[in-house]
């Protein structure tokens, strides 16, 4: 599954590719344009939990990047995972 989430100013925008088997993973890309996107980051959870399929997860937007916080088991007592990016030149 594919998401697409847009920063609060509407000049960043990311794409997440969210898998799983066993484990599950997401792979994390800038959106350049219509129809280019570029590779800068990824995520796992464990046992085939995906946090974004199950909406556990929030995203922090800063000035230079993003935050991703995301639970990694789906448990109610999992403190969730983070993943910090910047913006690519």
């Amino acid at each position: 599954r594919y998401y697409e989430f847009t920063s609060p100013d509407n000049e960043h925008k990311i794409v997440v590719n969210e898998s799983s088997f066993f484990l599950s993973w997401g792979d994390i890309y800038e959106k350049r344009s219509v129809c280019t996107l570029k590779k800068i980051g990824d995520y796992t959870a464990d046992d085939g939990f995906t946090p974004l399929e199950h909406d556990q997860y929030y995203i922090t937007w800063t000035d230079t990047g993003f935050e991703l916080h995301y639970s990694f088991s789906g448990y109610s007592y999992d403190e969730y995972e983070v993943v910090i990016m910047e913006y690519p030149e």
